[in-house]
């Protein structure tokens, strides 16, 4: 495994979009004195992800999924031993790995949101604002537990390993998600 880079998959259809949903975590890995690599959701497989030992999959802009095209290439994630954030499609992606629907029904989920953190996870407890850009509400698959209040799971983590997922953009607001992750693979 790289114990040195972070692997950031981008699940961004056009190359524009990675400036606003690669970049910003790239360079918040970079303030943490770490480096990164960027695979893109078409090419990575479980050679390319055990190369690493942690990895954080990026959201992308609300109306591109497609990311769902190649959920194959995903596979990987539940056998995978390292570390893994899945941000926005990224956590949904997560969870249609783990076998659980993501609805896209209703309408566009833009802006500020309250939440509620009913245990603490990655550097939040309590009520927080986070910022969602997204149209997929993501049910916990059953080898998860939901950190948040309310039907629509916010913050997931897996039950036995550290792979997590946040619906939100932690790259815009809560940087410290990201950083508290980063820990993580420091254990």
């Amino acid at each position: 495994m790289n114990k040195e880079k972070i692997l950031l998959i981008s699940t961004c259809k056009e190359k524009i979009s990675e400036l606003e949903f690669v970049k910003p975590i790239s360079q918040i890995i970079k303030e943490e004195g770490k480096d990164s690599d960027v695979e893109s959701y078409k090419e990575v497989n479980a050679l390319v992800a055990n190369k690493y030992k942690i990895i954080i999959i990026c959201g992308t802009a609300i109306a591109d999924f497609d990311y769902n095209n190649h959920l194959i290439n995903f596979k990987w994630i539940k056998n995978y031993s390292g570390k893994v954030l899945g941000i926005c499609s990224g956590m949904q992606i997560i969870t249609k790995v783990y076998g659980e629907e993501v609805s896209t029904e209703g309408l566009p989920k833009i802006g500020m949101k309250k939440i509620i953190i009913k245990t603490p996870i990655l550097g939040l407890e309590g009520s927080k604002e986070v910022y969602e850009l997204h149209k997929g509400m993501c049910k916990t698959p059953k080898e998860f537990t939901s950190y948040t209040s309310g039907e629509e799971a916010e913050i997931i983590k897996h039950k036995e390993k550290e792979t997590y997922g946040v619906i939100f953009h932690p790259e815009v607001r809560n940087k410290e998600i990201i950083k508290k992750f980063l820990e993580l693979g420091e254990k």
